[in-house]
């Protein structure tokens, strides 16, 4: 009888119970004291959410969590905006000349509770025309409130129009974007299996290969956020090696600033592009 990956067997069972448990709902908590010790941190805040609508209304209505996990992912993407300005304006510039609307694709998106600093980001280069999807594998996790990981990211994402979250391996996916964006990849074996998830999906060099073959070439963006040194190292290594395969360019963030969220590692950020052969 061959090995039976264990992780295998509890992945299938949370994939077929994954019903929802009852409504969830990100409950609203009082904000007045955010940042209170801190006036040059609640200044950043307060530019932040003056350019965007949608964080505002995210203010309003959701929990703290909710908020500084919007707010940070804005402001990591903002990051990268001023970092190579020249490559978002090229890509800006197609839908100045052709509108239509921009393709996002998110992948791993998790129970999507940043989803508001994607479409912040938007607001804040003025794309107002956009699709943005995320694909998550893990839907059926579930949390100790019995809410699933899918039925929270349907209640974060359900105010965005133009947001679809999408369950199922990002391996099936089909559909170009001009902007994908991975924050968390795995890049070891070790904490992929940690989470869960069966062996048989831990294909890094694969999952890379086919998030740039989804990726619009020369003006499309890939942005990858990864946390700590060690992870950052490996990311690299499979730049080089899928560069080998696909006409590719990535460049590195080195450190994301991160004020609004306490986080053991640093987070490390990659920006890439697929070449025309």
């Amino acid at each position: 009888m061959g090995w039976i990956d264990p992780n295998e067997l509890s992945f299938g069972l949370r994939q077929a119970l994954s019903f929802d448990w009852g409504y969830y709902s990100d409950k609203t908590d009082d904000k007045s004291a955010l940042f209170r010790d801190n006036p040059a941190l609640r200044l950043q805040a307060s530019r932040l959410l003056d350019r965007s609508k949608t964080l505002q209304q995210v203010w309003m209505e959701s929990s703290t969590t909710t908020v500084l996990e919007s707010l940070t992912y804005f402001n990591w993407l903002l990051q990268f905006y001023l970092k190579f300005p020249t490559l978002f304006d090229e890509l800006l510039l197609t839908f100045k000349e052709h509108p239509h609307p921009l393709f996002w694709l998110d992948v791993g998106a998790k129970n999507w509770s940043y989803i508001t600093g994607l479409v912040a980001f938007l607001e804040a280069i003025d794309i107002n025309s956009y699709h943005l999807d995320g694909v998550e594998l893990d839907v059926g996790r579930r949390y100790l409130s019995g809410h699933t990981r899918g039925q929270v990211a349907r209640a974060h994402s359900q105010s965005i129009v133009n947001a679809t979250y999408h369950s199922g391996s990002i391996h099936d996916w089909a559909q170009p974007a001009q902007i994908i964006t991975s924050f968390l990849p795995f890049v070891f074996e070790e904490p992929h299996r940690a989470w869960g998830l069966p062996k048989k999906y831990f294909q890094p060099v694969e999952f890379l290969e086919h998030l740039l073959c989804l990726l619009i070439p020369e003006t499309g963006i890939l942005i990858v956020v990864n946390q700590g040194e060690e992870e950052a190292d490996e990311q690299e290594k499979l730049f080089q090696l899928l560069a080998q395969r696909i006409p590719m360019a990535w460049h590195q963030v080195d450190i994301l600033d991160s004020p609004f969220m306490n986080y053991r590692y640093a987070r490390y950020g990659w920006l890439c592009q697929r070449l025309n052969p």
